[in-house]
């Protein structure tokens, strides 16, 4: 309700950056997993501001920003590795989910909408290609050491890896079986490029959990799993394995074990369904894998 009010200006109250960065970036991330919106709670907002209109999507990217500084948006949040920009974009692809679905609604133009979804994921692609992080303004001012230079490094890594990974969210989300029809044009990555980012992603977390005794919660735990669903050979397989494994020994995270629990899972998944893929149209191949685990969302 803190957020939502904050998106709507009904209020002034202080709220803390840390609330405000952890919610809305587990917020967007658990959108990536689960079908959220459908488990939100409604939460009515009582206001003498009669010319403010509820607006059931409180978290589209357009909401979502109102409770955040606009100095800042390019900045990497240390709390969550990746910064305000990076989030939107996200959150922006993961809007694909609804608009696939949309498109099989009765009544509903099929060609404009197809053609709507493709400029999107262009759009979203340039700005993904385009976009850049910039470290906080606190870490840039601070005096250079080995220690900050270290932690400039590791902060710069986990923005990358958050850009890669939503790259190949982007891609995932760009396919027939995730779209639920066969689009004229290329959308997704091929197998190259889709490889080379996933070789990049496991070599950045790699440096990551190499170089520190205890991982904090904002080491990219994320990216690790989209870069592990995207993976098709077995040196990418054993690659990041190892990470989880690895991961696991520096940081007791439950989280982090359910992550390479789906992982291993969905591959498989794969070696099952050897005949093809079948459409599960928005939603991603993860997506079913939690489904047959009968696992829900939380803020963890």
């Amino acid at each position: 309700m803190v957020i939502k009010q904050r998106i709507r200006r009904h209020t002034t109250t202080y709220v803390p950056r840390l609330f405000m960065s952890y919610f809305s970036a587990h917020l967007v991330l658990a959108k990536s997993l689960f079908p959220i919106d459908k488990v939100l709670p409604v939460v009515e907002l009582r206001s003498d501001l009669s010319s403010v209109e509820e607006d059931a999507c409180w978290t589209s990217s357009e909401s979502l920003s109102k409770a955040m500084e606009p100095d800042t948006l390019r900045e990497i949040d240390v709390w969550n590795g990746m910064s305000n920009r990076m989030l939107l974009l996200i959150n922006d692809i993961l809007s694909l989910k609804d608009d696939a679905q949309a498109l099989y609604e009765e009544g509903t133009e099929v060609e404009e909408k197809r053609s709507a979804i493709e400029a999107k994921i262009i759009t979203l692609q340039r700005n993904l290609q385009d976009t850049t992080h910039l470290l906080p303004e606190s870490l840039r001012r601070c005096q250079d050491s080995a220690e900050l230079v270290h932690r400039r490094r590791l902060l710069e890594y986990t923005g990358e890896s958050y850009r890669l990974a939503a790259c190949l969210l982007l891609s995932e989300a760009s396919t027939p079986a995730f779209l639920g029809y066969t689009s004229e044009h290329s959308l997704s990555l091929d197998i190259t490029r889709k490889q080379r980012h996933v070789d990049y992603i496991l070599s950045l977390v790699e440096s990551i959990v190499s170089s520190l005794d205890h991982l904090p919660i904002s080491w990219p735990l994320w990216p690790l799993f989209i870069a592990s669903c995207c993976s098709t050979f077995e040196p990418e397989k054993e690659r990041a394995l190892a990470q989880f494994q690895a991961a696991q020994a520096k940081a007791p995270y439950e989280n982090t074990v359910r992550a390479q629990t789906v992982v291993e899972l969905l591959w498989q998944r794969r070696e099952l369904y050897v005949a093809g893929d079948r459409t599960r149209t928005g939603r991603f191949e993860w997506e079913l894998v939690m489904e047959f685990l009968g696992w829900q969302t939380s803020f963890a």
